[in-house]
């Protein structure tokens, strides 16, 4: 459920959402207040998705498939509290923010997790350029008849520090660095788009016994209408194992999408096939925020995506979803 608007004047802005999780239990995912400045600027305050990966900051109404890849969740960054400056020009859009801490949805616990550290800082900066089309044309991975082909790169990068856990023993600095590319290209008639993201550990306070401290994963997808409100769609994602004895993620799915009324009705269904064994460490906490434990570790909570952890070999997951947005 999400209120937003603006108070007094339309340069003042407000932004709040809701989730209501499978145990019933409401989460306060968003609650910000924006300020529109000259010259392109505006700064907001308060609880937003942190300046990082593309395929979070792409909303959850106009992602191309059920759900954002499990990568994503893996190593994304997640939502924090703090304050945000964007500057947006024709072709050129760079955000900037300084918050508590990284509050991952799910993935690479080591640092910054929600709820668990104190005496931290975080900040993250992301720049996107807009090489053809419209920004209009970009904010999502489905392309309606642009009126020409867009496409938009992007980059960001972002860095955690936290010194101490409120559930271990004082110990080192801990340090969190992730960067991040993407790319766009939405054309009449279809879509493309790429990520690579990595991220690298500096400490391992669970000291569980890590086969790296750097990990990399990568998303592709791509989309084409097969008529005016038919579209066919297929991801492949990938991302390392942090932690001895698991497997590396590698997972190819294909769908339909039937836009009953463009984003706002929308039939999505998936099949999908996990090639690897997928191990606990790519859901920790990819499920209901309100469901997670403080210690990050999946609980048998509902979880976003529908992967579920498995000990053999592969997995495949069926999904059908019909979105209506207003």
């Amino acid at each position: 459920m999400i209120f937003k608007g603006h108070v007094f004047d339309p340069s003042l802005t407000y932004f709040a959402q809701f989730m209501w999780g499978a145990n019933y239990a409401s989460t306060l995912l968003d609650a910000w207040i924006g300020k529109t400045l000259d010259g392109g600027w505006s700064v907001k305050a308060g609880k937003f998705r942190t300046p990082f990966s593309r395929d979070m900051l792409v909303g959850y109404t106009h992602q191309l498939a059920v759900d954002r890849p499990l990568m994503g969740y893996y190593f994304c960054i997640g939502r924090s509290q703090g304050l945000q400056a964007k500057y947006q020009g024709d072709n050129c859009r760079f955000t900037a923010a300084t918050f508590e801490a990284f509050e991952p949805i799910g993935g690479l616990p080591d640092l910054g997790q929600w709820n668990s550290t104190y005496d931290s800082i975080a900040f993250a900066a992301r720049c996107d350029w807009l090489v053809s089309g419209s920004w209009s044309d970009v904010q999502s991975y489905t392309a309606f008849s642009p009126s020409e082909t867009a496409v938009l790169l992007g980059g960001a990068v972002a860095y955690a520090t936290a010194n101490q856990s409120l559930y271990d023993a004082p110990g080192p600095q801990q340090h969190d660095f992730r960067s991040t590319a993407d790319a766009t290209i939405n054309f009449d008639g279809g879509s493309l788009a790429a990520s690579v993201v990595m991220a690298h550990l500096s400490e391992n306070p669970r000291n569980r016994p890590r086969e790296r401290d750097t990990v990399w994963g990568l998303n592709v997808q791509g989309a084409i209408f097969l008529s005016d409100d038919v579209q066919a769609y297929s991801r492949y994602q990938w991302a390392d194992s942090q932690f001895s004895g698991d497997d590396d993620l590698s997972i190819v799915q294909l769908g339909i999408n039937y836009y009953i009324h463009g984003q706002n009705v929308k039939w999505t269904t998936d099949i999908g096939y996990s090639f690897n064994q997928i191990s606990a460490t790519y859901f920790t906490m990819v499920q209901a925020p309100a469901n997670a434990t403080s210690a990050g570790i999946s609980n048998g909570g509902s979880n976003f995506t529908g992967w579920t952890e498995d000990g053999g070999d592969g997995q495949w997951l069926i999904r059908s979803q019909l979105q209506l947005s207003f």
